[in-house]
């Protein structure tokens, strides 16, 4: 008897517990138009930065997220490394320095959205751009990132466990993560670009995927459907005439709005670069940055991302390439996870404003700001 009564309370509380989680996620949802994200029905501005949970200790992940919030910012967004995950091929690890569930929570326990970049290829100046160093040696693979069958089904299976391991934690279902990326920075338009959206959306169509940076092949990828959101990384270019699709401008936001007509305008990476060995140290001056950022709402941007919010460190020799172990030391939060002042304070500001008169920003649609320079005729007048 007391075993039946036991087997008959675990049942319950069993079914109670799938009743709170689809209660948790009762109502949520992530849709997106030409203006912006669309959260729970709600136009909303993403005013996000980067944060490796690779880079950054987990004791110091609460520490900040709490700068971000502060800074008025909603949205972390981070790379998944897979050879931070997957060092010896089938030993999955999913703790300590690896546990990203528990960073996607810590995120959501200070109200901040989640964007998450699979990859599985993050490049990120990280060692071997985030692929474990034995798909060197898995035998007939004949490249990566192609369509080789054996990348493929690595590739595959991986994504396939990030998306279920983080499958509760998707906005709808009551976690943070209001959009996914597969694949990262790739130039050429071919079937593999294709199959990796297709692979993608085959796991989850619950919150939106995106390709970043190559505007021409993610068109090509949607083929007329909005498969994937297409995004831009770099640093803002006031072009004249606005003619380069290539790197956050008016020749981008163009460009995206002739392909992708249904989509926002998300730049998934605001640079704030990072140090090299042997190369003197690039500094990024906050009136420069934040006056791209303002000029790209004015276009009509609606979805701005810092890379990086922080920097952090590369631990255990994992750094990329000549990239020095202070990874993105500019940043609004230094390496040693401080607010780098006055900038902190003067975005902190900035983004406040934003929020302010978010509503009225996404209520103009397409808006066309006065051009700073005079035109060519204006000026031959």
């Amino acid at each position: 008897i007391i075993c039946a009564h036991t087997t008959t309370m675990a049942r319950v509380f069993v079914i109670l517990a799938a009743l709170v989680a689809v209660a948790a996620g009762a109502g949520r949802s992530v849709t997106f138009d030409h203006r912006s994200a669309i959260i729970d029905g709600k136009p909303t501005l993403m005013l996000s930065g980067a944060v490796h949970y690779a880079r950054v200790a987990p004791s110091d992940w609460d520490r900040v997220f709490a700068l971000a919030k502060e800074m008025n910012l909603n949205t972390i967004q981070t790379y998944v490394m897979w050879n931070v995950h997957e060092k010896i091929k089938g030993d999955l690890r999913w703790d300590g320095w690896a546990d990203l569930n528990g960073f996607l929570k810590a995120a959501q326990s200070h109200g901040l959205f989640v964007t998450l970049r699979i990859g599985p290829y993050v490049c990120g100046e990280w060692y071997f751009g985030g692929i474990p160093i034995w798909m060197r040696n898995e035998s007939d693979v004949s490249c990566f990132r192609c369509n080789d069958p054996v990348w493929e089904r690595e590739m595959a299976r991986f994504v396939g466990e990030v998306v279920h391991k983080v499958e509760p934690l998707l906005y709808p279902n009551g976690g943070p993560v209001v959009m996914l990326q597969i694949e990262n920075e790739y130039g050429p338009f071919n079937d593999y670009l294709v199959w990796s959206v297709d692979m993608a959306r085959n796991l989850t169509t619950a919150v939106p995927w995106n390709l970043c940076h190559d505007v021409d092949s993610c068109t090509k990828v949607n083929n007329g459907t909005d498969k994937a959101l297409c995004t831009i990384n770099g640093f803002w270019e006031e072009v004249l005439p606005p003619s380069d699709p290539h790197q956050p401008s008016q020749g981008w936001i163009a460009t995206q709005r002739k392909g992708n007509p249904n989509q926002p305008l998300i730049w998934t990476e605001d640079q704030g670069w990072f140090d090299q060995w042997g190369v003197a140290q690039r500094v990024r001056y906050s009136s420069d940055q934040v006056y791209g950022i303002a000029r790209f709402i004015a276009y009509g941007g609606a979805w701005h991302n810092f890379y990086m919010l922080t920097g952090g460190n590369n631990y255990g020799l994992m750094s990329g390439g000549d990239v020095v172990t202070a990874y993105a030391p500019d940043t609004v939060i230094d390496y040693l996870l401080l607010p780098h002042q006055p900038r902190y304070d003067f975005y902190k500001k900035f983004f406040g404003i934003m929020q302010q008169i978010e509503s009225d920003l996404l209520s103009n649609d397409t808006p066309q700001p006065v051009p700073l320079h005079p035109s060519s005729s204006s000026s031959s007048s």
